[in-house]
């Protein structure tokens, strides 16, 4: 961050200010790194990640991924803050601390389908919510105008995104923070390239996801997945979550969950 704490946009994709870093912890214990992104829906700004980010346990196994066997109770998110005019603007970021329970409950949403309970999870933050993080954010960093939190559909219907139809063999990107690594700041997503590997159409292994040829990295789970296509246009095609075989099968494909995936988890939600 600049000393006021905002960036001016110079140069930057769309897309890279609007990708969160993410901490899951159990009290002042940091027990991974991983990516996110904001969706908004009927205004309402929604966290993205992989269900197991917030959960701390693998997703088909149940086995906890922390060495220590502690599963988080609260997750840190870095979450992204733009202008919210249309073109050249100023963007930011604020850490928020969510706690994961409440009356001992998830306040996270998932999705289960036949197959079982999907690799992916959603978090609601509610206007009045936003409303004061951006009134705080621009508090501590001297700030006016209109900034809202950033969301990766913004400036598109979410249901364009969701109707879009991908490509097997297009170039795609996952965007995020492999190795708990940034790009220049602290809050700057990696963009790790490589293409689509099944059809996006099919459902992999009875799961709503298709494959990507990508070196995913721990740190990536939950991060957003870009596709280019023919036009040369980039778009969001949804969610990554991880590797579909160990680290030691050296293999780079990995799982994506579709726009239509958390279209469906959407609507468990909000009717």
């Amino acid at each position: 961050m600049s000393k006021t704490g905002v960036h001016k946009v110079v140069g930057v994709n769309f897309f890279t200010g609007r990708t969160s870093y993410v901490r899951p912890k159990q009290g002042s214990l940091e027990l991974a790194t991983g990516s996110g992104a904001f969706v908004r829906l009927a205004g309402i700004p929604a966290f993205l990640t992989a269900r197991h980010n917030l959960t701390g346990r693998h997703w088909t196994t149940g086995e906890t991924l922390h060495s220590t066997g502690r599963c988080p109770h609260s997750i840190s998110i870095n979450v992204p803050i733009v202008e919210d005019i249309d073109h050249g603007a100023r963007f930011g970021f604020k850490e928020t601390i969510v706690e994961l329970e409440r009356d001992y409950r998830p306040i996270w949403n998932e999705l289960t389908v036949e197959s079982g309970i999907c690799d992916l999870g959603t978090i609601f933050l509610d206007r009045e919510w936003e409303a004061g993080f951006i009134d705080r954010w621009k508090h501590e960093h001297d700030q006016s105008g209109n900034f809202k939190v950033g969301c990766i559909n913004d400036y598109e219907p979410w249901q364009t995104t969701v109707e879009r139809e991908h490509k097997v063999g297009s170039s795609a990107f996952v965007l995020g923070f492999p190795l708990s690594l940034t790009a220049g700041g602290p809050n700057r997503p990696i963009w790790r390239g490589g293409s689509i590997a099944t059809e996006p159409r099919a459902d992999f292994e009875g799961w709503p996801t298709f494959l990507v040829d990508v070196a995913g990295r721990k740190g990536l789970s939950g991060a957003p997945v870009l596709v280019v296509g023919q036009d040369g246009s980039t778009t969001f095609a949804g969610i990554y979550s991880g590797r579909v075989l160990s680290e030691e099968d050296n293999s780079d494909l990995g799982y994506v969950w579709k726009c239509s995936a958390i279209h469906d988890l959407f609507r468990t939600v909000v009717a």
